[in-house]
């Protein structure tokens, strides 16, 4: 049996930046073992443009396909995952898998470690979400923040400061960085001026 190093979770939209992170941290810790849980809708099923793009980096990716309600059917098939990839750590994206590395953290004993991009706040039922979200994380191994402002939001909630960890968003171009004289060229930028003139 294979042991992965890092169990990655989240319900992802088509696009977007929590998407990109998630892609970004996968291929990132391909070389230590990582695999990624994309739950998505029936409608979606294993043809999520976020499972194909993974696929094909070469990225494990298992795609959990459950209806709007069917927790106890999400809930059973990460368990059945989690049982047979034995990852080291549960990390977790979106207050939906937030809640499902909860109570996979309690049932294995595996330790879990969720990422907040951010709050959308809303409509109440979204808000509701969001406030069970920052009540599971409360007992988690590590909350990372994408930036300070929301440290303080984290902390304010109620989640202990001593698991907060500040790690702000990456980026990665795929590719080489251009030097800056290219740059500049590309931009139609001179000499030393901030701005095109």
């Amino acid at each position: 049996v294979a042991h992965f190093t890092v169990f990655l979770v989240l319900a992802p939209a088509r696009q977007g930046g929590l998407e990109r992170v998630v892609e970004m941290l996968a291929l990132g810790q391909r070389p230590t073992g990582v695999h990624v849980a994309s739950v998505v809708a029936p409608t979606d099923g294993t043809s999520h443009p976020f499972a194909t793009k993974l696929r094909d980096a070469s990225i494990p990716v298992t795609s959990i396909v459950v209806g709007a309600r069917e927790y106890h059917r999400e809930f059973r098939l990460l368990g059945e995952l989690v049982g047979s990839l034995r990852p080291r750590v549960i990390h977790t994206h979106g207050y939906r898998a937030d809640v499902m590395g909860a109570l996979l953290r309690r049932r294995f004993g595996v330790p879990h470690v969720s990422t907040i991009h951010g709050f959308l706040g809303g409509r109440l039922r979204n808000r509701l979400y969001e406030r069970i979200q920052l009540y599971v994380l409360r007992r988690a191994s590590a909350v990372i923040a994408v930036s300070r402002p929301l440290v303080e939001q984290l902390a304010q909630a109620g989640i202990p400061r001593k698991i907060i960890h500040l790690v702000q968003n990456g980026f990665s171009t795929g590719g080489p960085g251009l030097s800056r004289e290219t740059a500049r060229s590309a931009l139609q930028i001179e000499g030393s001026s901030l701005a095109a003139g």
